[in-house]
């Protein structure tokens, strides 16, 4: 990999990450095993844009700051999460859903101190109709499922539609594909 970074032609591999290039390859790699061992089907080729961007960094190339995530070649990035783990960070990856951007890290953090079990006990029954039921011995408490998907059904339905009118490879088509992504996340 280092000789194709100093090669005139694939200059631009040295902008990129080093392990975001040796985890596309691993992918790359994962994929060809599972097709000659028939356990899926051949990779084909997708395109620049029609699969999800990510990007993997280890450990000593990513710091967290106040708000801010530093990522070497890719510089800092503002970030919003609650309380980080104290621990030391094992990896990071940076992937993007729609248009915004997430990080995802794996903390490596001693084990946590568990109080002792407290005399109330509940029983919760995760379903489908209502989202759960709790019952506490005495009453019985019901959670209602989100209908997120049944009220923008018909927004979902003119965005969809808009994206078949698109010529194929048009900015009108990645804008009307991005509006559908947009609503289902």
């Amino acid at each position: 990999m280092v000789s194709l970074k100093r090669r005139e032609e694939t200059k631009w591999m040295a902008e990129i990450p080093a392990h975001a290039i040796l985890a596309l390859a691993g992918d790359q790699r994962r994929a060809f095993v599972n097709w000659f061992e028939k356990r899926a089907k051949r990779p084909k080729f997708r395109g620049k844009f029609e699969r999800q961007f990510s990007v993997y960094m280890v450990n000593q190339q990513t710091a967290f700051g106040a708000g801010k995530a530093k990522l070497r070649k890719l510089g800092e990035v503002r970030f919003r999460a609650g309380d980080l783990p104290a621990g030391r960070l094992m990896g990071a990856r940076a992937y993007r859903q729609a248009d915004k951007w997430y990080l995802s890290a794996v903390f490596e953090c001693e084990a946590p101190e568990y109080a002792s079990p407290a005399a109330l006990r509940i029983g919760i029954d995760m379903g489908v109709k209502a989202l759960a039921t709790a019952f506490d011995g005495e009453k019985t408490i019901k959670v209602e499922s989100p209908k997120a998907l049944r009220k923008h059904e018909q927004r979902l339905t003119r965005y969809q539609r808009m994206v078949s009118r698109r010529k194929k490879g048009s900015k009108r088509l990645a804008a009307a594909k991005r509006r559908v992504v947009r609503l289902h996340q």
